[in-house]
């Protein structure tokens, strides 16, 4: 559609003729005014000076069906209201032509996002409209982490526990306003005291939320305990299977299995996978609730089995107590391995419901998501496999007695491999008892890349039918990719900036334009050209003056779409996804070609950073009135800094890297001026350590947030050029003494 007016999300229709301004002065509320109404008055206060109605008003909003005027219900009205997420989220606003307007809405919160609208509409020469809006999904969710969900605040700044909290309730407003219903806030583990402060912050952040019909989500575990990634990621206890509590006999029960790997070999596991031991199920309740009851939280997602796939295998490793309580071999089966989960499911999900706390009540607020066994790759998972883990989950919700508030959670999945037929046909079809969620790792994210920006999101549309969808994407430093995210959950077919045409008709056509899109090769104009989405958004985030600089910040990128780097933790300027190996150590030998791989990386990256750099020098150096905005831009500078000079370092050491690898390979005395470069090389890096010991902010985060692993890679510099100078001065390609290589702590 056509969306002269750039509103976001697009509404599903809009029509529309010129005309008069919105002249709104009054504005009365019909049916019940509930949350989150208030919260969406206040946002309209501060577009307009206007007062509270009971009788005729500018902008009348109806809030219950039965309420609507008889003379507004047209079979329009009444076709809206039928479709699967308008009664609870969906509105219509009806202009007559002289600046006033109707909101009809079935619900508190589709009234709400019809307001959210009017409020981007206030300067529009509309006259006579009417827009019919619902969401494709009623759960949009995106992540506030750093390192995809596994933990690292990215609201953190290192300026206290009042600052975060009032910037993180902040921002719940820029949520609403975009229709953003559920942020994961935090990861990894249900530990209420993981630094100073957290579980008021937490509360605060959860009890604000509320009151804008967010959802605030962290995850954790709930069986089969571990962690990947970085030193003390986990944050939680670990448990395992004893025979009795806190020091008994562990023993071994249901594991992981994958035939790929282990063929026919069964392999039990002793890390909090059984599903008899009822001390061990109170033991994981006492830790989730206390969580809950500390922190207010309303979304929690449980990895679980930590299992790609799932198999026979994986069940026939039960122990003797669960063999005896559950003996079918089936995974399908109530007596098996599916009534087995249904029971946990429905042990857990009574104890969670029971947790109160002041105005928090569990059972009316929280939402449950279970992942795994089967997380169902879109790639690796065959056809079978993934039908085959449909049915089991499909089994277990089928054998739950309560299934409120509960769902199931599956990474993101394209069509089936062998037929032309979306795979999310299967999961809309199967899973009828309980909420079905995709959780979508699309770049951005911390675990493909680390850009700033990517497009992906315009291919969601092939995952309609699920219920729930979150983008692990979206940070304090992506905010313009979250509202990206957004637009594409709410109106994924029809958007009025850029929509897939034509579109992929079978696995392979779409995994070509998905990868293409998450590389960056293919940058539409529509989103990236003169007007397009990044424009139009960093206007709305920061004004048309500061909006054009941020525009220039989120379209940077190297020659093969290397991004800017705004924190030391990026897959893109060091490692292969488990952000444990540095794959460029000066003592750990790499091909020729992987040398200068990533020596053009680190250089375009430099280039990228150092053009967001300068575009952020500049929006700062503006008198910027909005406080918030303010102080956003400056950290956001600051982090581009980082970036800048640590690219710079990487750029350099790379280019001495290739050098002097060559010089040892072909048998050659070292070049007499690599030496002087190292020598200023580490001048550099000893300037850059002192600018990130020098810093002023203390974060509370334990992983540091933003600041995350600058100090790191500083030390790791200097260790790494220190070993470059011994192996010159030693006429070695790998000099004698040498810390051990990091090794990837698996679960």
């Amino acid at each position: 559609m056509n969306n002269f007016f750039n509103l976001i999300p697009t509404p599903k229709t809009f029509e529309y003729e010129g005309g008069l301004r919105l002249k709104i002065k009054t504005v009365s509320i019909v049916g019940k005014a509930s949350a989150p109404i208030p919260a969406a008055l206040n946002l309209l206060k501060k577009d307009l000076d206007f007062t509270v109605s009971d009788v005729q008003a500018d902008l009348t909003v109806y809030t219950e069906r039965a309420l609507f005027p008889k003379e507004l219900i047209t079979d329009n009205i009444t076709k809206l209201f039928e479709e699967k997420f308008a009664v609870s989220q969906g509105y219509a606003i009806l202009g007559n032509g002289d600046g006033k307007a109707v909101i009809l809405a079935s619900s508190a919160q589709g009234a709400t996002y019809g307001i959210m609208t009017v409020r981007q509409l206030l300067s529009a020469p509309l006259g006579k409209f009417t827009i019919l809006d619902y969401p494709d999904f009623a759960g949009r969710g995106i992540k506030w982490t750093i390192w995809a969900e596994t933990g690292a605040c990215s609201y953190d700044f290192g300026d206290g526990p009042e600052a975060i909290k009032a910037r993180m309730v902040r921002k719940l407003d820029t949520l609403l306003s975009y229709k953003i219903n559920s942020v994961y806030a935090d990861g990894f583990g249900f530990d209420a005291n993981r630094y100073e402060r957290y579980s008021d912050i937490m509360r605060t952040l959860s009890d604000e939320a509320r009151k804008r019909g967010i959802k605030i989500g962290v995850g954790g575990y709930s069986m089969s305990y571990g962690m990947v990634g970085h030193l003390n990621s986990y944050q939680g206890k670990y448990f395992f299977n004893r025979y009795s509590y806190p020091n008994g006999e562990i023993y071994d029960c249901i594991g992981t299995h994958d035939p790929r790997i282990t063929g026919d070999l069964v392999k039990a596991r002793d890390r909090g996978t059984c599903l008899s031991n009822e001390a061990l199920f109170d033991l994981k309740l006492e830790e989730i609730t206390d969580f809950l009851r500390k922190t207010h939280v309303t979304s929690i997602s449980l990895h679980n089995m930590d299992a790609d796939e799932i198999h026979e295998g994986l069940w026939l490793a039960r122990c003797p107590a669960c063999r005896k309580r559950w003996p079918s071999d089936s995974l399908f089966a109530r007596d098996g391995c599916a009534g087995a989960f249904a029971e946990f499911i429905d042990k857990l999900m009574k104890k969670v419901r029971e947790v109160k706390d002041g105005d928090y009540d569990a059972e009316r607020d929280l939402s449950v998501r279970m992942s795994s066994p089967g997380y169902l790759y879109a790639k690796s998972s065959t056809d079978e496999v993934f039908d085959k883990g449909i049915e089991f989950w499909g089994a277990v919700t089928d054998y739950l007695e309560n299934p409120k508030g509960f769902g199931v959670g599956f990474r993101e999945q394209f069509f089936y491999h062998n037929k032309p037929i979306p795979r999310v046909s299967k999961v809309k079809s199967r899973i009828k008892n309980a909420i079905t969620a995709v959780g979508n790792f699309q770049g951005c994210d911390g675990f493909y890349d680390d850009k700033l920006f990517t497009c992906t999101a315009a291919l969601n549309y092939i995952l309609r039918g699920y219920d729930n969808m979150g983008i692990y994407n979206g940070n304090s430093l992506q905010e313009p990719l979250a509202i990206f995210d957004a637009e594409y959950m709410w109106n994924s077919e029809n958007s009025g900036f850029y929509n897939v045409s034509p579109r992929p008709k079978s696995y392979e056509e779409y995994l070509g334009l998905y990868d293409d899109l998450l590389r960056g090769r293919v940058k539409p104009a529509e989103i990236y050209g003169n007007g397009g989405f990044i424009d139009v958004i960093c206007e709305k985030l920061y004004g048309k003056e500061i909006g054009k600089y941020l525009s220039r910040v989120y379209k940077a990128s190297g020659k093969n779409s290397e991004p800017p780097i705004f924190t030391a933790a990026s897959v893109d300027i060091y490692t292969n996804y488990t952000k444990v190996v540095y794959p460029m150590r000066w003592d750990d030998e790499i091909a020729e070609e992987k040398e200068k791989e990533f020596l053009v990386r680190f250089t375009e990256c430099a280039k990228a950073s150092d053009e967001a750099y300068a575009a952020l020098s500049e929006a700062t150096a503006i008198d910027i009135s909005d406080a918030g905005i303010r102080e956003d831009l400056k950290f956001l500078k600051d982090c581009a800094y980082m970036g800048k000079n640590l690219t710079e370092l990487l750029s350099e050491y790379m280019g001495i890297y290739v050098d002097l690898s060559s010089s040892f390979r072909s048998g050659k005395t070292p070049f007499e001026d690599i030496s002087t470069r190292l020598t200023v090389l580490r001048e550099k890096e000893s300037a850059f350590t002192a600018y990130v010991n020098g810093s002023n902010a203390k974060p509370l985060d334990r992983f540091e947030g933003p600041f995350i692993r600058r100090r790191e890679m500083a030390e790791w510099l200097e260790y790494n050029t220190e070993l470059m100078q011994k192996s010159i001065a030693e006429n070695k390609r790998i000099p004698s003494d040498r810390k051990p290589l990091r090794t990837r702590n698996w679960w």
